[in-house]
């Protein structure tokens, strides 16, 4: 496998989140794939973050750096880009070098040439701008949090499920709130935060996560009651998040990390790339929203009485890592519309579909005739409720994946996986790569079913994150959202 390849800046203009969500990603990949993150002039909090993760190599600034980070690059580098001002033109370079690209959105505003689009901050996938063979996913399963808080999310997973206490009744035992405005907080919201907050709860203190953009004037004028926590680490912020009754910031990766650490949160916006993250927080009733943070002077009469829930953070961030392993091992896969299928492909094809161990679990066991299979191929063009997949690895056939009966924002889902490639994490990696796809058709809602006596499917989808869904004299059914 190829190297995959981080580029992503910080600082008091570019802020730190791109930064730090792609340091979060190469966290959850180091053991699997080699890592390597370029960044522009890194500082030391940069530098201290990414130790232990992976190499942090430093470029200039400028034009002159995004083509030294080209000479860089090695056909088969998988790059993960992330920062708004790169566009399709850096895109193309990119890919010209024979790469294959990973790219971060929030907006879907700007036109993306990836061959794999990550929006873990909304949940409209099919909203985004990028071409055809483009995969895009998106949505709290693929949160990008650093390995501390993946590790507070499972804790406080284990702390609710020996527990019957509310996430309220635990939070009203704490006396510390915490507030974060990003690393650069262009609009000077701590200080106005703090001061409402300690005039509202003034029994509390108050943590102050800020970055080398906090003006020291503003820290002057701090309540005596805020203790201001700079350029602090991950693992120090999820303990304060872990120790407080909740925490307020804006619609960006604290929101989450707040989540995982089982923090209640109030939330707003700030920047026009917080907008769509807002409202998703607030539609899935994540969040209690504070609207647009610099119109807000005063807190909601209402505001701290009764802490907004804070969910099952077992549950919302529960397997995020084993799904970015899956999803950038499927990147390696060539992946073929069966209608595009060569000769030698579409034989590959109607094999592993005739294997007896395959074609006895199937719906169909009989035999398929070749020229059947031919027909069958040619008809899929007039069939637009279904897309049947061929994934490729070096010429060998891996599986095949379908969808059928596409419509009303669901599809029935098939998978076949070649039995030399079974066990190997194969199909976890197609599964997440078709969901890259289908999303796109606005689906949210796959069903699969699993012939009764083939109880190593039915694991593998439990695994894969579906649940039961009824069952009758032949198969067990199951379901799984997007």
């Amino acid at each position: 496998m190829g190297r995959i390849v981080f580029r992503a800046d910080a600082g008091k203009e570019a802020g730190y989140g791109h930064f730090a969500r792609c340091l979060a990603l190469a966290s959850m990949l180091k053991d699997n794939f080699y890592c390597v993150f370029y960044t522009a002039e890194p500082g030391e909090w940069q530098r201290k973050e990414a130790s232990g993760v992976c190499p942090l190599v430093p470029l200039p600034y400028g034009p002159g750096g995004f083509e030294t980070f080209l000479d860089i690059l090695r056909e088969g580098d998988t790059v993960v880009l992330d920062n708004y001002f790169y566009d399709t033109s850096h895109h193309d370079a990119i890919r010209s070098r024979g790469c294959r690209l990973v790219c971060i959105d929030d907006l879907h505003e700007q036109e993306f040439h990836a061959d794999l689009l990550l929006c873990p901050c909304t949940g409209k996938p099919e909203k985004a701008k990028a071409p055809e063979y483009c995969k895009v996913v998106s949505g709290p399963g693929l949160a990008l949090l650093r390995a501390p808080f993946l590790a507070a999310a499972k804790a406080h997973a284990s702390i609710v499920k020996g527990t019957e206490a509310t996430s309220a009744e635990t939070a009203s035992c704490r006396r510390r709130i915490y507030i974060s405005f990003g690393g650069s907080d262009p609009c000077s919201l701590t200080l106005r935060f703090a001061k409402m907050l300690s005039r509202k709860f003034p029994e509390y203190g108050i943590d102050a996560v800020v970055g080398n953009g906090f003006a020291e004037e503003d820290e002057k004028l701090l309540p005596a009651c805020v203790k201001v926590q700079r350029n602090v680490s991950a693992e120090e912020i999820a303990g304060l998040l872990s120790g407080a009754a909740f925490a307020v910031c804006p619609a960006s990766g604290s929101c989450y990390e707040a989540l995982a650490c089982g923090c209640p949160v109030y939330a707003g916006y700030y920047a026009d790339n917080q907008k769509a993250f807002y409202g998703m927080l607030s539609e899935r009733g994540l969040i209690s929203p504070l609207g647009f943070l610099p119109e807000c002077h005063d807190l909601p009469a209402a505001f701290g009485q009764t802490p907004p829930p804070a969910p099952d953070a077992g549950s919302l961030f529960s397997g995020i890592a084993q799904r970015y392993r899956s999803l950038f091992r499927g990147l390696q896969f060539e992946i073929l519309n069966y209608a595009g299928l060569s000769p030698e492909e579409s034989r590959q094809v109607w094999e592993l579909r005739n294997r007896p161990e395959i074609r006895c679990l199937m719906c169909n066991p009989e035999p398929i005739p070749f020229d059947s299979h031919e027909r069958f191929i040619s008809s899929l063009k007039e069939l637009p409720d279904r897309i049947y997949l061929a994934f490729f690895e070096q010429g060998k056939l891996v599986g095949t994946y379908n969808f059928t009966d596409i419509h009303d924002g669901s599809a029935g889902r098939g998978l076949i996986v070649s039995p030399e490639y079974q066990g190997s994490g194969a199909a976890l990696a197609m599964e997440s790569i078709a969901d890259g796809i289908i999303s796109r058709r606005g689906v949210r809602r796959l069903d699969a079913c699993v012939r009764k006596g083939n109880p190593r499917s039915a694991a593998y989808h439990i695994k894969a994150g579906y649940s039961p869904s009824g069952e009758d004299g032949e198969y067990y059914y199951y379901r799984r959202s997007l």
